[in-house]
């Protein structure tokens, strides 16, 4: 059976080569991601809302790290959540260790009791157990534990 030999084929015209090109990342216009908004989108009654803020804050802190300063600028609420509070108390140390920046204070003064994963899921599971054991050390700090990985988004 014979076949078509595309070694021989050319095109009728010339197709011009598609160049691509990186480009910068840029902020919306207005877009400050602030640790002090932090809590309340993670209170949005929508579905996995507390871990979507986390990301999200996450990816603003590594695509624009001459903005880290002005991010960890103010206080989230007092009357946040205590287990969202423990939760942005855990990543912002976490990333400010790995970064060698200074913790803001107010991340000392909020611990998760009892522990439990990000999710608000219990680390009393195989899965939970696992996730514990490779977290970072910031998490044991504030008893709320994720990946490490998620800190590279």
């Amino acid at each position: 059976m014979a076949g078509l030999d595309l070694t021989k084929h050319r095109p009728a015209v010339d197709v011009p080569r598609t160049v691509v090109e990186a480009v910068p990342p840029s902020r919306p216009a207005g877009y400050r991601p602030r640790v002090s908004a932090l809590a309340g989108e993670m209170a949005i009654p929508m579905f996995r809302a507390r871990t979507r803020a986390i990301i999200q804050f996450i990816k603003d802190w590594n695509t624009w790290p001459a903005d880290r300063a002005e991010m960890l600028d103010g206080l989230p609420p007092a009357d946040s959540d205590p287990f969202d509070l423990a939760c942005i108390a855990a990543v912002v140390r976490a990333l400010t260790a790995r970064d060698r920046l200074a913790a803001p204070e107010w991340v000392h003064h909020h611990r998760a009791e009892p522990a439990r994963l990000i999710t608000g899921h219990s680390i009393d599971s195989n899965y939970g157990r696992l996730i514990a054991a490779e977290a970072p050390a910031a998490c044991e700090q504030h008893g709320v534990y994720f990946e490490a990985a998620m800190l590279d988004r």
